[in-house]
């Protein structure tokens, strides 16, 4: 008896073990193990996996950026409409097709309504609250509210007060370059066109004149400087929470109506001041790069201003090969190197072979979408010669002959980017 009691006993103590052991193996299996396999079974094409980091160990690493890991997946998805892969610990779809591409973001949009990005408010108060890193219902309110202030209507308004920086601009250009002898003058450019952006933002945005143009240590340029300061800590923090669904209880915020406007107000400047600050760049550097273009481009302002006596605002958007330009630098330096959407509703995507029709695969809700902006901008495919600045690419007939959607610089549909009008106006007024 005393035996049978000691066995009793011994099952009752290891018992407790045996359900934890089972429980840990099954949530292994379930979060870590099983991704690994999904896309094989639903017989997707996919590209190898490791536990926990999926397929983006590098990204994870810091030793690529994510357009250039996405970049790869997009080069073995070679006459497939889509590739399979693993996003960390969630299986996950890039988009090759154009035509998938354009009804994903369009025309079936609210299965793709949301962005997958999961920046907790109560870590990251001000780019959570960020409209790219808003869902659902809160997305939906703030776009509306913030819409209006980006009509074209609205950008005719504030012309003038852009073009009063760009005047700023030009006068203090001309006077360093007058003062600095034969020598020449030297200047870091995309510190240069920085200045001349939040500026801009400076007055059209929260009405001061900040003059960092002159004055590189302008109070209302250091202090937007410090919140927007990248740090290794706070790009991996963002680089994880971006991409896993996680919620980390850190920080305490008050959810009120202050941290809404400042959350707003912050990404007014960083977007409108960091985004077009490196285009205005990127088309100046292509410029240097390229007499032909800069003598065409100079003729074509000289002679809209001989026939309207100034470049009025509606003269600048007349400006055609200005846009051809600009499209051709946003071609080559996209400001989002990807774009990313959240299945929100089960979806049946076409066979996954080119040309093949017949059974396709079902994305379920929750499946992370990327669509490889900076591959299709680079593929010979669309764009023949593709390391080339060519502003021909994108005259009329040029863009006839090949699909839409594989040029989103800005994104595409309901999601688009909502700046992307005063981000054209600053850089077309900053290289006129």
């Amino acid at each position: 008896m005393g035996i049978f009691g000691m066995e009793w006993s011994f099952l009752n103590s290891i018992t407790p073990l045996y359900i934890v052991s089972a429980i840990t193996i099954a949530v292994v299996v379930k979060f870590f193990i099983s991704p690994l396999w999904y896309w094989k079974v639903r017989n997707v094409p996919s590209v190898s996996a490791v536990p926990i980091l999926g397929s983006m160990t590098s990204a994870l690493l810091l030793t690529k950026a994510l357009p250039d890991v996405y970049g790869d997946i997009y080069k073995k998805a070679n006459g497939k409409r889509y590739m399979g892969f693993v996003k960390f610990i969630r299986p996950a779809i890039l988009m090759k097709d154009p035509e998938l591409i354009k009804n994903t973001l369009n025309r079936d949009f609210d299965h793709f309504n949301s962005n997958d990005v999961f920046i907790d408010e109560k870590v990251d108060p001000m780019f959570g609250k960020h409209i790219f890193a808003l869902n659902g219902e809160r997305w939906k309110k703030l776009r509306a509210a913030l819409s209006p202030g980006f009509s074209s209507g609205k950008m005719k308004g504030i012309y003038p007060l852009v073009g009063e920086v760009s005047e700023n601009l030009t006068s203090y250009v001309a006077e360093c370059l007058g003062s600095s002898g034969e020598q020449g003058w030297v200047t870091e450019l995309k510190d240069l066109c920085a200045r001349f952006t939040i500026d801009v933002i400076a007055s059209i945005a929260f009405g001061l004149q900040c003059n960092s143009i002159r004055n590189p240590n302008a109070e209302f340029r250091s202090m937007g400087r410090k919140i927007l300061e990248p740090t290794p800590g706070r790009a991996l923090l963002i680089l994880v929470m971006m991409q896993m669904p996680i919620s980390v209880d850190v920080l305490r915020h008050n959810q009120n109506e202050l941290d809404d406007i400042t959350a707003q107000a912050v990404a007014v400047f960083g977007d409108g001041s960091e985004t077009s600050s490196t285009l205005i760049s990127f088309t100046l550097f292509e410029l240097a790069h390229n007499q032909e273009v800069q003598e065409r481009l100079r003729q074509e302002i000289e002679d809209s201003v001989a026939q309207n006596g100034s470049l009025t605002y509606d003269a600048l958007q007349e400006l055609t090969y200005l846009d051809m330009v600009i499209q051709e630098t946003l071609r080559m330096y996209p400001p989002g190197g990807f774009l990313t959407r959240l299945c929100t509703k089960r979806y049946l995507l076409p066979n996954p072979e080119e040309n093949v029709s017949g059974d396709g695969v079902w994305l379920e809700e929750g499946t992370p979408i990327i669509y490889p902006v900076y591959a299709l901008h680079h593929d010979a495919k669309y764009f023949p010669d593709p390391e080339i600045f060519d502003p021909e690419r994108f005259s009329s007939k040029a863009k006839k002959d090949r699909p839409m959607s594989i040029y989103t610089p800005f994104g595409d549909g309901p999601r688009g980017c909502i700046g992307q009008r005063l981000g054209l106006l600053q850089t077309k007024v900053a290289v006129k």
